[in-house]
């Protein structure tokens, strides 16, 4: 964390009449725990907290934190108050099981009501064995932690000559220099932000912090691939491209956190009901099974809010309008193709060019 600039933003916050909530402390707090800072100034922020209305013991009831970040949190509040203890969790709610009348007989513990002395009703086997399943499992999960999915087409292959395959060499090496243009434009703006900041204007420099600059650069090329021909309001591209960075965001931040890992194992045993080549103690219809394996799924990260998703994806219009150009090349000057038409009327510029139009030109 940034401590001086955290301090920054709570003076902002206070200077604009508001009130910092559980989720910014909590944030503070786990600076400030990073940062190993001495016990007076993590008391100073608990006695803000106070005069605030709030309790530390909030902030591990109020707030959906990761066990990472509660352990960090626990640990900046413990420096300064050593006797303190967070609340213990709350008691897990009991399965919720359906009551409507066509579902009774099927979740009643004891059979059918009808013939009691039935075993209960089991799900029936899948014919895949437990080592598929969890090669599936993997393999889904590689695809939705991936930025980019590969579908092959369902049309006739393409014959690979010789023309076909420099073009394709040169549409990679114009999207090479489209990412450097971009990350070299990128750098700028992290220091039009920084200054902005410094002089007290609103600032978005902290959300282009959150990836590194070649993955920012990629998403944006993504976005500019699916422009429609005609265009797309400003307003809706840039909400589009904020939450392109919140969601990757959100994955990176389940990837560096335990809650990945305790899905995969829970996911493990739950197939173990599913595959055909094993058997559990007990047989149950699968969403009890799975709420019997643990405590229920922790709510997913909200969004940023709309105003900053607007902003950040206004940035990243500049951005490109600024640095996503088109270079001479061989095959000609792709700046005439309709997909770079798209682009200058969400946001003009004279000599842009779009990855759809190198794709149309190159044939790829």
């Amino acid at each position: 964390g940034s401590f001086k600039e955290l301090v920054y933003v709570f003076f902002m916050v206070k200077d604009a009449g508001l009130t910092p909530d559980l989720l910014s402390y909590a944030a503070a707090l786990q600076c400030l725990g990073r940062l190993d800072q001495n016990p007076s100034t993590i008391q100073r922020c608990l006695d803000q907290m106070a005069q605030d209305g709030l309790q530390p013991q909030e902030l591990f009831s109020g707030v959906p934190l990761s066990p990472e970040e509660q352990a960090v949190v626990l640990r900046a509040v413990r420096k300064a108050q050593p006797a303190f203890s967070p609340p213990p969790p709350p008691p897990r709610p009991p399965p919720q099981v359906n009551t409507s009348p066509l579902l009774r007989e099927i979740y009643a513990k004891e059979g059918p009501v009808s013939y009691p002395k039935l075993h209960p009703v089991s799900y029936p086997k899948l014919h895949l064995p437990l080592r598929e399943l969890r090669s599936l499992f993997q393999q889904q999960l590689r695809v939705e932690m991936a930025t980019t999915v590969a579908v092959e087409s369902v049309e006739q292959a393409r014959v690979l000559t010789e023309e076909v395959l420099r073009a394709r060499n040169t549409l990679q090496q114009l999207r090479a220099e489209w990412v450097e243009a971009l990350c070299l434009g990128l750098r700028n703006l992290k220091a039009s932000e920084v200054c902005a900041a410094r002089t007290g204007r609103p600032s978005v420099f902290p959300f282009l912090c959150v990836l590194p600059e070649k993955e920012l650069a990629e998403l944006l090329l993504q976005a500019l691939q699916v422009l429609p021909p005609q265009g797309e309001s400003l307003l809706s591209l840039a909400q589009q491209l904020g939450m392109r960075v919140f969601g990757r965001h959100a994955v990176r931040r389940q990837q560096r956190s335990s809650r990945l890992q305790a899905l995969q194992e829970r996911y493990y045993q739950y197939v173990r009901l599913l595959a055909s080549d094993t058997q559990v103690e007990a047989p149950q219809l699968p969403r009890q099974y799975w709420e019997a394996l643990g405590p229920p799924e922790a709510p997913h990260e909200q969004p940023w809010p709309l105003s900053v998703l607007g902003q950040l994806g206004l940035c990243w219009c500049s951005w490109a309008r600024s640095w996503l150009r088109c270079w001479s090349r061989p095959c000609g000057c792709l700046a005439a193709w309709p997909p770079r038409r798209a682009l200058a009327r969400s946001f003009p510029c004279s000599t842009t060019c779009t990855p759809s139009a190198a794709s149309a030109r190159l044939g790829s």
